[in-house]
């Protein structure tokens, strides 16, 4: 079998699919927000597929990746997300998702 890489399983969906997810399905614990573009977020997503813990503490204490709650981004906005449970992980990507 093939490991697909973290940059393989991103997608692009709208916010509105996550705050779904927050609200209704309990195998989700927290969503993270990406200060990035996509190449960020796939470079966050296989540190933690890769359990590379040294570096995503690194980016949490410098604020490259936070705790996302409540709902402040719009949930028409467009972003890139990686599932990977129990957390959600994401870039906003602050354009209207269609």
């Amino acid at each position: 079998m093939n490991d697909l890489t973290a940059a393989q399983m991103i997608d692009i969906a709208g916010m509105k699919a996550i705050y779904g997810h927050l609200k209704n399905d309990p195998e989700i614990e927290h969503a993270l927000i990406v200060d990035g573009e996509e190449k960020d977020l796939a470079e966050i997503g296989q540190w933690m597929i890769d359990g590379n813990v040294e570096d995503f503490e690194k980016a949490m204490l410098s604020g490259r990746i936070k705790m996302y709650y409540g709902t402040s981004i719009p949930s028409t906005n467009a972003i890139y997300c990686l599932y990977l449970p129990p957390y959600y992980v994401f870039v906003d990507l602050k354009r209207l998702y269609c």
